[in-house]
């Protein structure tokens, strides 16, 4: 297992840029997340919320933003996925 060494920045946060790098490594790793790249990552709370994009063509176009990869903006662990049903629109958080 590749072990990796964040630097910290400001409030001891990693940066944006590793926190799109972190999520873009999670979604490669994943066989369900195929197709998917990360996008923009937004800073809420301690938390960065990294848009999951599709960059494949398939059931969606290219560019949609299908829900976030969520990465501990301390420690760069991703903490899980969020998504939104379809037919409620409710948030659905799901462990990494």
């Amino acid at each position: 297992m590749q072990r990796n060494t964040y630097i910290l920045i400001g409030a001891g946060y990693i940066s944006s840029a590793q926190a799109k790098s972190i999520a873009s490594n999670y979604l490669n790793s994943k066989s369900d997340y195929k197709g998917l790249g990360a996008g923009t990552p937004s800073l809420k709370g301690s938390v960065y919320y990294v848009p999951m994009v599709v960059t494949v063509e398939g059931q969606h176009s290219v560019g949609t933003v299908l829900g976030d990869v969520l990465v501990d903006a301390k420690t760069g662990k991703v903490l899980g996925t969020e998504t939104v049903d379809i037919t409620t629109d409710e948030k659905v958080r799901n462990p990494p």
